[in-house]
């Protein structure tokens, strides 16, 4: 997974046997237990995903999982992982002196 502070790249893979999938792709929270409710990103591939997450927080902990919707609208999710979004650089500099030439 590559995150910086506000983005993170995601990727997952299904292995769907004999279900009549109409829809699939991931959720992420700020909470666990992410559902489709929460923030979603469908899929244009029924057994694959990878997307940009953006509009992050900086040095915030997210949870993901994919999910999967049948034809009958019954959702099934995958086992779920968290990540946390990196912090934003910042520097501090004092001017000691001015130097006119």
């Amino acid at each position: 997974m590559n995150i910086t502070d506000t983005t993170a790249d995601v990727a997952c893979t299904f292995n769907i046997y004999g279900l009549d999938v109409k829809e699939a792709g991931g959720c992420y929270s700020l909470n666990a237990g992410a559902t489709i409710s929460d923030n979603r990103i469908m899929s244009s591939q029924i057994n694959a995903v990878s997307c940009k997450l953006s509009a992050l927080q900086p040095e915030t902990t997210y949870y993901a999982r994919s999910y999967v919707i049948d034809a009958n609208d019954n959702v099934a999710y995958s086992k779920e992982v968290s990540f946390s979004t990196l912090g934003i650089l910042k520097m501090d500099f004092q001017l000691s002196e001015v130097h006119e030439d």
